[in-house]
C-alpha cells in the first residue's frame, strides 16, 4: 500500500522539515502495518506466534532464522507483553504459495496491561489495520474498551479476533461469539453479523483454528 494521508501528516508532525507539498513526490508501496491490541491475557502474543507459524508452514516467512521464529509469548515475563514489538511476515490466503499472491505484512504487538496505555496509543497511530483481540471466555474488559476507542479514533480499519475459541465447547461457540459482539456494540463496533462493516473472526491462537480466515480478512483490507 502507499502511505496514507494520515501517515504523511504524522511524519510531518514528527519532522517539520518534511515538505508539506507532496504533489511532486513519488509514494512508494510499503507493507501494511497491522497493530494487535486488546486486554491483558486475552492471547494477543500467542495469536501472533501462531501467525508466524502459519507463515512458516505455508513457506511464506521470508529470511527466517531460528532466532526470529522463537515464540514471543514464552519470552515475556508472565507470558504478558511488556513492550512494543514488531515483525514482518509474507502471507498468502489458503494454500496459495505463488509469490505474486503473497503480501508482506508488518505486525505490531502492543501491551494489554493498564500501565501501558501510551504504548497502545502510539501503536494504533502508526498502523493501517487494528486487530482487536477479545477472549471469547472473558469478553470485553477495560483495556478492550480502551483499545477499541483508540482504534476508532485513529481511523484505522478494524478486525475483531475473538480468541481462545478452544476454551469453549463447539456447540456453545456461536452463543459465546454473539455475547462478545453484543458487548462491543457499546463501544461503537458493529460486526458484520449484526449488519455492520467490522469483520469478526473466531480464532484459537493455541490450536491455530481460524487463522486462515483471519489471514484472508487481513489480505482483503
Amino acid at each position: 500500500v502507499a502511505p496514507s494521508k494520515k501517515t504523511v501528516q504524522q511524519q510531518q508532525e514528527l519532522n517539520p522539515s518534511i515538505a508539506h507539498d507532496t504533489s511532486d513526490c513519488e509514494l512508494l508501496p510499503r507493507s501494511p502495518v497491522v497493530c494487535v491490541m486488546g486486554h491483558v491475557d486475552h492471547g494477543k502474543t500467542t495469536l501472533l506466534d501462531a501467525l508466524r507459524r502459519f507463515g512458516r508452514e505455508n513457506n511464506a516467512l521470508k529470511h527466517a532464522s531460528p532466532d526470529n521464529l522463537t515464540a514471543i509469548a514464552g519470552s515475556e515475563a508472565g507470558g504478558i507483553t511488556q513492550k512494543l514489538s514488531a515483525f514482518s511476515v509474507s502471507i498468502s490466503a489458503g494454500s496459495n504459495t505463488d509469490d505474486n499472491a503473497r503480501k508482506d505484512v508488518l505486525f505490531l504487538d502492543t501491551p494489554g496491561h493498564a500501565a501501558f496505555s501510551a504504548m497502545r496509543s502510539y501503536g494504533a497511530m502508526a498502523t493501517d489495520i487494528v486487530v482487536l483481540v477479545v477472549a471469547i471466555d472473558d469478553g470485553v474488559r477495560p483495556q478492550t474498551i480502551e483499545a477499541a476507542k483508540i482504534a476508532l479514533e485513529s481511523g484505522s480499519k478494524i478486525i475483531i479476533a475473538v480468541n481462545k475459541a478452544d476454551k469453549v465447547p463447539v456447540e456453545d461457540r456461536e452463543k459465546a461469539l454473539t455475547r462478545v459482539l453484543t458487548q462491543l456494540l457499546d463501544v461503537g463496533l458493529v460486526a458484520e453479523q449484526f449488519g455492520g462493516d467490522v469483520q469478526a473472526v473466531l480464532v484459537a491462537g493455541k490450536t491455530g483454528d481460524g487463522l486462515s480466515q483471519l489471514v484472508e480478512s487481513l489480505l482483503l483490507q
